[in-house]
């Protein structure tokens, strides 16, 4: 009996935030078995029996003596702290196996390492993402707001990458270590988050959660606000669970910002969208590097990250108006901080500028979307009132109405619009409010009332809704008033001072040369920071260089030996320096305070530019030239007739935003190949081009469109016409297509087989065929015609064989509008989410500009014009691009049922038989909001006669007789006519 009486090695403890243990465990040794046990358990005899040869257990005095036995030697123990904590300047972790999984494993070469930061630098968002993985354990040491790093987007951008990234600085990243998939429910996720305590957290696909938009905004604020809980027992016994603070890190493909549109989800998470990498090689390498190479997270004393963050607040620049864009501004300069800590210089200069850039876009948001509620509520009134103004009648139109028709029904209306003043129904102010984002929508309300703006029901203003009476009608109305006089003295150009620079001091997204490095922990700071100039320069003492631990690296800790990476010793005893630095500040707590030196009297000259490509990518244009070409574009798309100039000024803004602060050009293909210019400028993996290539001789013809009409389609036997249309069908293709670089070959044609010759056709180029081919029945290519390699490709797929008779290729080729491509998807997505009218205009300019670029731009040289003389004069790009689309397009009509009787440009027809659900149309296309995907768009009856106007001219016209004739644009233009009057009939227009 004595044999089994229980040894305690370890009293393990959790405690809450005010250092009450709030749960005990004991690791027990029992005849040489080792075990841990709960306090809780210690009454169980199930628990017991986790020991060999447990004797007595199933006694209740005796289970109360063992517990007792281990209870007095736990008090007489040394308490093991089962999260990591901070104890002064020294972050204390616990033995690996109390830590979750993953968390504190090692293994890492220092080279690799060193490669990852590398690709860090060139990729800004990367850099930002690993610096707040670095600054993530100061948070609670600082006395920082826990917050969420959220990268959003399509697949296959690097969100995954950035990731893995971040959490390898932790532990061992992956499936099975450190990072965990969004499974989880909110308590779950709290949970989990009080067992790390102060380290990050990296999970993976938020949309498995499955929260809806309410639940969504409860966690952030959960676990943004400490992740504690209070629960209460059976006996009304208090307890509190261990509290997080850290940073969350979360993928997915939706935005939480976007589906939380508020200021306190704002300054609660920081949103990154893809793209993470710009390139797939970058993306593909640093997975690896960071899968591989982990635990390598050294911390630095917390004097030293204070002073980095008020350093990296004043680049990065606090706005004017401060408020909730101060604490954004605070967020992110944690990452921007980090990232100095972590690789120096040049990591945190590319931290910065993704900082800045994500600075720029959330202000803009918070300006647009209102940070009061009354705000918030005022501008979706607005938008209500724009967007639906059938449901907006004045007064007089709906008292006409109602005596034409002697009763209201047939008009479901929302409220009355009358210029300024809307008259909103008590029922339909709960949803403008829903799609505001307001839980309740009498605290807008009242402040509305408060601020003039909301006529109420009675003297004294307790009576928020008023009473109508209209067409012998009695209404419930809430009565807003859309614009103050103040913003009709004014304009209502709202703070216009400073769009394009974040702070005075600070402008646009350009790193300022010589304010890194931070200054020491003993250094003294500008009183007044955010305006730092040469003066400024003198008066803060710098730290002294320290050599750098291996020569000629930026990698800040030392050499390899045994192929792992090592950690440096602490300080020798009275060393007063650590034997390894950071640009002057120390790596470990226990390590003085690095020296200070003066400033020389001679201040040397700030760093040149790295590179003096920046300068082609300023704006050509100021504000007003910019203003005036844009209302332009917006005009010429028929899309706003009497657009206010406000908003036209605010859509630019947004569009600018969205695309890094691109300017507006003299036209929309123009403003795209500034944009090519911009990340030519930005990033070395678009290099420059040099002077356009010959273009090879086609002397016999290129086919470049495939339009057709099926002449042997039975329109009499359908009784509708539907059409489906390809998003963005030229951006679809260009994050994979090769494009030529250098001069074109000319090469012998030959007979060519779908299974050993495909690749060959995967090289930009063009190849001539030898006889007639159909890409779909009704749209023959002639023989002796040329096509691009995409649709020699897709002819050798469809018919297996193909004879060519020569072709043009180019050697040299890259993905060369991959990056460009995939800003404008992003921006185009971004904008997307949004329906305020200076979002919808900024896209329509976007659509603009990139129809443009890849439709003429590109191919606008001498025949053309000659508007492009410049190094994208490239007619085998656009022909390219256009071919790779439309053959996608091919592919998956290939797949429909029915198939369609006509195809003109992005644009498909389909006939559908008498019965056709016309709500809930589906051919067999994917129906999705991404560019390649399609989208229902127009319906109308087959057999009507309709009107086609072209040229000045008119004609009446059927389905029928225009299939009968061939002609795809008659299909078209009929198509659109018919569309128009059934939807006016409807009621819809």
């Amino acid at each position: 009996m004595l044999e089994w009486v229980p040894i305690v090695t370890r009293y393990i403890v959790v405690k809450d935030s005010k250092g009450k243990i709030i749960e005990a465990r004991y690791t027990l040794t029992i005849a040489d078995h080792e075990d841990t046990i709960d306090a809780d358990d210690l009454g169980s005899a199930e628990s017991w029996k986790r020991w060999p040869g447990a004797v007595g257990v199933h006694d209740k005095p005796m289970r109360e003596v063992l517990a007792i036995i281990v209870q007095d030697q736990a008090q007489r123990r040394a308490q093991t702290v089962a999260a990591p904590y901070w104890s002064g300047d020294n972050l204390v972790m616990p033995g690996p196996d109390l830590l979750e999984r993953g968390y504190g494993e090692k293994f890492s070469v220092a080279e690799e390492v060193a490669e990852l930061l590398r690709i860090a630098e060139r990729n800004p968002k990367l850099a930002l993402i690993m610096g707040f993985s670095y600054g993530a354990p100061y948070v609670e040491p600082l006395d920082r707001q826990p917050f969420w790093v959220h990268s959003s987007g399509v697949s296959s951008k690097g969100k995954t990458t950035g990731l893995l990234a971040a959490a390898s600085l932790h532990g061992r990243p992956g499936k099975r270590g450190i990072n965990r998939p969004w499974n989880a429910s909110g308590n779950g996720v709290t949970l989990f988050l009080g067992k790390l305590a102060i380290m990050p957290a990296f999970l993976d696909e938020l949309h498995m959660a499955g929260f809806t938009p309410p639940q969504l905004k409860r966690t952030v604020h959960t676990t943004c606000d400490g992740s504690d809980r209070f629960t209460s027992s059976r006996k009304r016994k208090l307890s509190e669970s261990p509290a997080w603070y850290g940073v969350l890190f979360s993928t997915g493909n939706y935005s939480v910002t976007g589906v939380c549109p508020h200021a306190e989800i704002a300054v609660r998470v920081v949103e990154i969208p893809t793209p993470i990498t710009l390139t797939p090689e970058d993306a593909k390498r640093a997975k690896k590097l960071a899968i591989e190479n982990y635990g390598w997270w050294t911390p630095v004393p917390r004097e030293a990250m204070r002073l980095a963050l008020a350093h990296a607040e004043d680049l990065i620049g606090i706005p004017e108006d401060g408020g909730t864009a101060g604490r954004v501004v605070e967020n992110l300069a944690l990452g921007v901080a980090g990232a100095y800590f972590l690789g120096g210089k040049e990591l945190a200069d590319a931290a910065l500028s993704a900082a800045r850039e994500l600075l720029a876009v959330q202000v803009e948001e918070l300006r647009e979307e209102g940070v009061k509620p009354s705000e918030r509520l005022l501008e979706e009134i607005r938008q209500a009132v724009v967007s639906r103004p059938n449901k907006f009648p004045t007064a007089g139109r709906y008292s006409d109405w109602v005596r034409d028709h002697h009763a209201n029904h047939g008009l479901a209306i929302e409220g009355f619009a009358d210029g300024d003043r809307v008259q909103i129904l008590t029922r339909s102010m709960a949803r403008i409010a829903t799609d505001a984002g307001l839980d309740n929508y009498r605290i807008a309300l009242r402040e509305l009332r408060d601020g003039g703006l909301l006529k109420v029901g009675s003297e004294k203003g307790e009576r928020l809704r008023k009473k109508i009476g209209l067409a012998g009608q009695k209404f419930d109305v809430y009565e807003v008033v859309l614009s103050s006089e103040s913003e009709k003295t004014t304009g209502n150009t709202g703070n216009t001072g400073n769009h394009e620079g974040i702070s005075a001091g600070h402008s646009g997204a350009e790193t300022v040369p010589g304010l890194w490095p931070v200054p020491g922990p003993t250094g003294n700071r500008e009183p007044e920071p955010g305006n730092h100039t040469a003066a400024s320069a003198e008066a803060t003492p710098q730290v002294a260089d320290a050599p750098s631990p291996v020569p000629g690296s930026r990698f800040p800790v030392p050499g390899s030996r045994s192929g792992k990476l090592d950690v440096p010793a602490p300080c020798a005893a009275g060393d007063g320096l650590s034997s390894w630095h950071r640009d002057g500040i120390p790596l470990h707590a226990n390590c003085d305070p690095p020296a200070v030196v003066p400033v020389q009297e001679e201040i040397p000259p700030a760093d040149p530019p790295r590179s003096t490509r920046a300068q082609r990518a300023e704006p050509r244009a100021d504000r007003g030239e910019q203003l005036a070409r844009f209302a332009r574009a917006i005009e010429q798309s028929g899309r706003f007739p009497g657009a206010a100039e406000r908003d036209v000024s605010a859509a630019l803004t947004v569009f600018s935003a969205s695309l890094d602060g691109l300017a507006w050009g003299p036209s929309a293909g123009t403003t795209g190949q500034w944009l090519f210019e911009k990340l030519e400028a930005q990033y070395g993996n678009v290099p420059v081009l040099g002077t356009p290539p010959n273009q090879p001789d086609l002397g016999e013809g290129l086919v470049t469109r495939f339009d057709f009409v099926d002449q042997a389609a039975d329109v009499g036997a359908a009784e509708w016409v539907a059409s489906w249309d390809v998003n963005g069908q030229f951006l679809g293709p260009l994050g994979g297509l090769e494009l030529g670089t250098g001069e074109p070959e000319h090469v012998d044609g030959g007979m060519f087989l779908a299974r050993y010759d495909r690749k060959a056709l995967k090289l930009p180029g063009y190849a001539r065929l030898t006889e007639d081919l159909d890409v779909w029945p009704g749209c023959t290519v002639p023989g002796g015609q040329w096509v691009p390699n995409p649709v020699a490709e897709y002819l050798l797929m469809r018919y297996g064989a193909v004879e060519f008779a020569e072709r043009w290729v180019w050697p040299e080729h890259r993905r060369w509008l991959a990056l460009w491509g995939s800003r404008v998807t992003a921006a185009r997505t971004a904008l997307m989410a949004r329906d305020d009218l200076p979002s919808r205009m900024a896209l329509v300019a976007l659509k603009q500009m990139y129809a443009k670029f890849l439709g003429g731009w590109l191919n606008s040289g001498p025949s053309k014009n000659n508007y492009n003389r410049t190094n994208t004069l490239r007619p085998d790009w656009m022909h390219a691009t256009h071919a790779q689309a439309r053959m996608n397009a091919f592919r998956a009509l290939g797949k429909t049922d029915p198939q369609p009787f006509c195809v003109s440009t992005d644009t498909a027809y389909f006939l559908l038989p008498a019965g056709a659900d016309v709500t809930a149309l589906d051919v067999g296309l994917q129906v999705s909001g991404q560019v390649g995907k399609w989208k229902r768009a127009e319906l109308a009856h087959a057999g009507e006669t309709g009107t086609i106007k072209r040229n000045n001219r008119t004609r009446e016209s059927t389905i029928a007789a225009e299939v009968s004739k061939g002609r795809a644009s008659g299909v078209v233009a009929l198509v659109h006519d018919l569309h128009a009057r059934r939807e006016e009939r409807a009621g819809v227009r």
